[in-house]
């Protein structure tokens, strides 16, 4: 299947192809692949330096277009560590 971004300034014209990871049907759904998607986007794409959330328009197998909001979840990480030098 294909997707572009129209958040930034893709069009139909510039839908790259990506791959599910799963038939679409029963157990995994156009919103998980588009999920995926973004995840595709985020890591290969540049996607980290985009305003999220982004909108992910979908090119199904029959031409129809779906669009999907997807929101960037932010968990961060915390590590401590202690100070050699008690003047610094």
């Amino acid at each position: 299947m294909k997707y572009f971004l129209p958040d930034s300034r893709e069009t139909i014209e510039d839908a790259e192809e990506f791959d599910p990871k799963f038939p679409i049907g029963k157990f995994y759904s156009i919103q998980d692949f588009a999920e995926d998607v973004a995840e595709e986007y985020h890591n290969n794409r540049d996607g980290w330096e985009a305003i999220w959330p982004v909108t992910i328009a979908i090119i199904l197998d029959n031409s129809e277009v779906q669009y999907f909001i997807v929101e960037r979840d932010y968990d961060p990480i915390f590590r401590a560590y202690r100070k050699q030098d008690e003047n610094l």
